[in-house]
């Protein structure tokens, strides 16, 4: 069985099969490019491990790996090719102030982290004199934040 979290974009990240005993096979990392497979691969050998070669396709949409055994007794695998299926996620994180927005929407911002976001930012601001934000009331939780965007170039 093929799972994957709801925000990764690759088709799998876990594998599980029936065995006769639990456990864990081998873990797994993806790497940047084949030309790092090959490079981790000698270099691994070169450290006097043994390296298994694994083909594309012995796991499903899965490109081709490379495995050699931990100093616990655990093997590690190293692949560079996974097929992308996405989740309907951007693989980059939206422009924080869209364009376009009408209303509150397009003027205020609710923030999680006020008490992160108040000893951290607040402190420089108040030494510029820039408002950053202000809460929307003593009583709200301190996720109830409005940040206020500023002109651009204002550092």
């Amino acid at each position: 069985m093929y799972l994957k979290a709801s925000d990764e974009h690759d088709h799998h990240s876990v594998v599980l099969r029936q065995a006769e005993t639990p456990g864990m096979d081998y873990y797994g990392f993806k790497v940047d490019s084949k030309a790092t497979l090959d490079e981790l691969a000698k270099a691994v050998s070169g450290f006097g491990c043994k390296v298994e070669s694994i083909p594309a396709g012995e796991h499903r949409a899965t490109g081709e790996r490379v495995r050699f055994p931990a100093p616990t007794g655990h093997h590690i695998e190293l692949y560079a090719e996974k097929k992308q299926v996405g989740n309907g996620i951007p693989l980059r994180n939206p422009d924080p102030w869209p364009e376009g927005l009408k209303g509150m929407a397009g003027m205020a911002r609710r923030i999680a982290s006020f008490p992160l976001l108040f000893t951290t930012v607040a402190p420089v601001a108040v030494k510029r004199a820039l408002p950053v934000g202000a809460p929307l009331s003593s009583r709200n939780p301190a996720s109830h934040f409005m940040n206020s965007r500023q002109p651009s170039g204002v550092k």
